[in-house]
């Protein structure tokens, strides 16, 4: 709990949010020279002048007003009221903060009077102004808009009923201001009630500790007793907290650490200083627990004894002791975390911190802070995908002492992996798959079941029938594994009985958006969805229910422990799929309202757009109404309705349920907001994906006429010359797979000189598997690649004897 004085010196260095009401203008006059009427006084003026009530609210009195006279006599008399003429000196000691953020429900320019009248600059925001990536070190957002001499229209103006839709708890403002809540490191309320905005309220809750209420000397003791629920209230008055603000001291020194990093959070490097029990292995393996640090127990030479030890991890460990960047990636759930806490603890000479992305934050100012301390520091980006962009920016940065350690999923990694070493300069040979486990590994892991009883019913097989589980039926795969132990164990039933029984609607429905926030990557803290569904989310994560699930840590919130078993439960009897796609579509909907301007929502809706990721949710198990539901529900947002990303999805989508018809009329909207991007833009993923549509609609009608055309424009497609080298990638393999059966059903239709233009096509292929598996070697090789290969060798084999 910060103290006033330090909350004090907080805002004097810049750290401070300021949410301003109308008690904050009391020493404010207009051109008649009259005070600024509070909501209460301007309600009983307009009401006055029409002869209603003035028990009706200001937004219904206005509305009369304008139903009675006209929009342009409100807005006059709003001119008439609010434009500040002259104030007090008493507050001119704001002058005195450099930087601040003031949020304020104010029409009024009083906060920017004050600063002009010493011939400073704030910047002024409306709900309707971007939200851009420029600095905002100084500036007021008027949540319900601003009165100008030059303002025309009540357009921006939030006063009347008609006009409540311009909401800033529906904006994309919400978003920021709730990043600065977190982030700051006081909050002063002044001139405030509290008490008639619940969001606000809901919002600052969890922020009490930090927030102080400047309320007058005369307020009376039941109001103070309800607004300490929000914070700690002050009745010293305006002017009075003015002037104590205008004395506090500035923080003038670096006084930065590894702790009060806002975008940044320290990873714990400890190994863990007592042996775990049963209990916390179980819960480890079987339930995905990672907030123990007795499961990071090292022996004398660094070994965890009760992790597998991946025997990439000393590699990895020497790169970063070499001051290089690294990469690690795979699929969900196959130790990219564990692998990152592990690498944390034997690379114990440098800090190891992780962005958090905060829109309300320079990261570009701490960043330089952290090259200042001295030591040594490796980042993590998680998703580093989803952050490239601003990956590139601080790589150029060159700073010295700092490296970068980047993971995400193998898939969108591929995406990125042949800009990485022109971009970012991180060579092939730094970037770690952790997708399967070897041999070694197996046995390792075999141990640590057989040492604790987590083999259950197959503890009597002998040693090599329980490997063959592990590298046969499970594939070395360590998420498939960790779901065989769940599926046979007892705790995935009880996971489904007490969501049954235990969850109301909101609660069934936080659980199900959380588990898809981390299957999906799509970087949503807890506190977003308070932002997102409007609803008090605070009281709901500390439920023992949700314990079940997740676990608290600083900086990051609630977070799901285990990717896997949320995977598991959103496939389990706990959900139908028709709860789980309406969550879906109020999420994408919920995020497209506010998403401008912040990069993990613009990120979330593209994850949210994608078919294979929809599809990923339900184990590819998913059927064409549920899957053409969830995009014909959200086509006409924002962020998709013109995006050529969502039309090639939507697209895809139609392919995979043979909706053929329309999936060509939606790439060919996809290819024409494309070509609006320019001729630099590559469309190679529509290409690809359009040549599969090509090639699986010939199939699907088993027509030869045109066969061998269609095949060519495919294969012209899927081989066509790139300006650029991250197209030449493992694309057109996955594609080409589905020759064989093109083969197979046309190939005997063919003239002979399509035939042989066939068979090259299958050679150029053929050529380029070659290369791409000398260039990646055939170790870990993708399954499609390999199923790609063995069907053109087949081609290549069998056409001779036709």
């Amino acid at each position: 709990m910060i103290s006033y004085e330090n909350a004090l010196k907080a805002a004097k260095s810049g750290d401070a949010v300021f949410i301003i009401g109308a008690g904050f203008s009391i020493g404010a006059k207009n051109d008649q020279q009259n005070k600024l009427p509070t909501g209460d006084q301007f309600r009983d003026k307009l009401a006055n002048e029409i002869d209603m009530s003035t028990t009706h609210t200001l937004d219904v009195v206005a509305q009369d007003y304008i139903d009675q006279k006209d929009e342009l006599s409100l807005l006059n008399i709003l001119k008439q009221e609010f434009i500040v003429s002259s104030f007090e000196e008493n507050y001119n000691g704001l002058i005195s903060l450099k930087k601040a953020h003031f949020y304020t429900t104010n029409y009024d320019d009083l906060i920017e009077k004050v600063y002009e009248s010493k011939g400073k600059k704030i910047k002024c925001y409306e709900l309707n102004d971007k939200l851009k990536d420029e600095r905002k070190n100084l500036f007021v957002m008027h949540i319900n808009g601003k009165i100008k001499y030059d303002t025309e229209t009540l357009d921006n103006i939030r006063l009347t009923m008609d006009s409540y839709d311009k909401d800033f708890y529906s904006s994309p403002w919400i978003k920021y201001f709730s990043d600065d809540l977190r982030s700051a490191e006081s909050i002063f309320i002044v001139g405030y009630s509290l008490i008639a905005d619940l969001e606000l309220r809901r919002l600052i809750k969890e922020h009490k500790d930090k927030c102080f209420i400047i309320q007058h000397p005369e307020i009376n003791t039941k109001d103070v007793g309800y607004l300490n629920n929000y914070g700690r209230v002050l009745e010293n008055g305006l002017y009075k907290f003015i002037s104590e603000l205008e004395k506090a001291e500035e923080n003038t020194s670096l006084n930065i650490s590894f702790d009060n990093l806002k975008s940044f959070i320290q990873l714990n490097q400890s190994s863990g200083y007592t042996k775990p029990s049963d209990q916390q292995v179980f819960d480890f393996l079987v339930k995905g627990n990672v907030d123990n640090q007795e499961i990071f127990y090292q022996d004398l030479n660094q070994k965890f004894i009760y992790l597998v030890n991946r025997d990439k991890l000393d590699l990895a460990a020497s790169y970063l002791i070499d001051g290089k960047n690294i990469i690690i990636h795979s699929d969900l759930g196959n130790g990219k975390s564990i692998f990152l806490q592990q690498l944390a603890r034997i690379v114990d000479d440098r800090k190891f911190l992780e962005f958090e992305y905060n829109s309300s934050k320079d990261y570009y100012k701490e960043i330089r802070n952290i090259s200042k301390m001295g030591e040594k520091v490796v980042i993590v980006f998680d998703p580093y995908n989803s952050q490239f962009d601003l990956i590139k920016s601080l790589y150029n940065l060159k700073l010295p002492n700092i490296q970068f350690l980047l993971i995400a999923r193998s898939a969108m990694h591929e995406n990125l992996e042949m800009r990485i070493e022109k971009e970012i300069g991180i060579e092939a040979k730094y970037i770690f798959d952790l997708n399967l486990l070897s041999t070694n590994e197996c046995i390792q892991l075999n141990n640590i079941f057989e040492n604790y009883g987590l083999w259950g019913k197959d503890a009597s097989l002998s040693t090599q029938q329980r490997m063959d589980i592990l590298t046969k039926k499970c594939h070395s795969n360590f998420q498939n594994i960790i779901l065989y132990l769940f599926d046979k164990s007892e705790v995935k039933n009880k996971f489904e009985q007490i969501i049954k029984q235990d969850s109301s609607k909101d609660t069934k429905k936080l659980l199900i958006l959380s588990f898809i926030n981390v299957v999906l990557e799509l970087q949503i803290q807890d506190s977003d969805f308070e932002v997102l569904y409007k609803i008090d989310t605070y009281k709901q994560y500390k439920s023992e229910l949700f314990k079940e699930f997740a676990y608290y840590t600083r900086g990051k919130g609630w977070c799901i422990k285990s990717p896997i078993i949320a995977k598991a439960m959103l496939n389990s009897t706990a959900f139908s799929k028709q709860e789980i796609i309406e969550s879906l579509i109020e999420l994408t909907l919920n995020i497209d309202k506010i998403y401008d301007g912040n990069m993990v929502f613009q990120n979330a809706l593209k994850h949210l757009a994608s078919c294979s990721y929809l599809s990923f949710i339900f184990n590819y198990e998913i059927n064409k109404k549920e899957l053409l539901a969830y995009f014909e529900a959200v086509k006409e947002t924002k962020f998709n309705n013109r995006n050529y990303f969502f039309w090639m999805q939507y697209a895809i989508a139609c392919v995979n349920t043979c909706e053929y018809t329309r999936a060509e009329v939606y790439f060919e909207t996809a290819y024409s907001f494309a070509n609006r991007k320019g001729k630099m833009f590559s469309t190679f993923q529509i290409d690809n994906h359009y040549a599969r549509f090509l090639l699986e609609r010939q199939i699907y009608k088993r027509n030869p006429k045109d066969a061998y055309n269609i095949f060519a424009k495919a294969h012209a497609l899927l081989v066509k010359s790139r300006n650029n080298m991250i197209d030449d990638r493992y694309y057109q393999f996955r594609v080409a797979r589905c020759y064989k059966e093109y083969f197979d059903i046309f190939y005997s239709d063919f003239s002979d000189k399509d035939k042989e233009a066939f068979i090259s096509a299958c050679e150029v292929i053929a050529k380029n598997l070659n290369k791409y598996i000398k260039d990646n070697g055939s170790i870990g090789l993708r399954n499609d690649v390999k199923e790609c290969r063995e069907n053109i060798n087949y081609i290549l084999a069998t056409y001779p004897n036709i």
